[in-house]
């Protein structure tokens, strides 16, 4: 009868699992220096009220989330040359994170009313 994988496992690697890490949200300091970073010279590009909107809005997101979002934001950016940062910005945040509350709705409509191209 051929071994199971638990048993070609060394004993001491089981006592490896028997921690928990709690790793907490980042908070909007946080956030932001994980937006801008993530962006790189494209953040340069952007209005503070826009890197506002994406840092309040990833308020339930993990470090690793706000992260993604960010090579996304870039992604979108080489796929959408004709579209600024700003725009691929807004459209990627709200693609991964959806809108909650109505005054994020709003902030949002005139983010992209001062930004966007007709």
């Amino acid at each position: 009868m051929p071994q199971s994988t638990f048993d070609e496992l060394d004993k001491a690697i089981w006592r490896r699992f028997d921690r928990n890490i709690y790793v907490p949200m980042p908070e909007n300091g946080q956030r932001k220096k994980l937006i801008v970073r993530g962006l790189g010279q494209k953040v340069l590009e952007m209005e503070d009220a826009v890197i506002q909107i994406l840092v309040d809005g990833t308020d339930s997101l993990s470090a690793a989330d706000v992260c993604k979002m960010c090579e996304h934001i870039k992604r979108r950016t080489i796929l959408y040359p004709e579209e600024t940062i700003t725009m691929s910005a807004l459209t990627e945040y709200c693609e991964y994170t959806g809108l909650k509350s109505k005054e994020q709705k709003i902030k949002l409509c005139k983010a992209l009313k001062n930004n966007g191209k007709k």
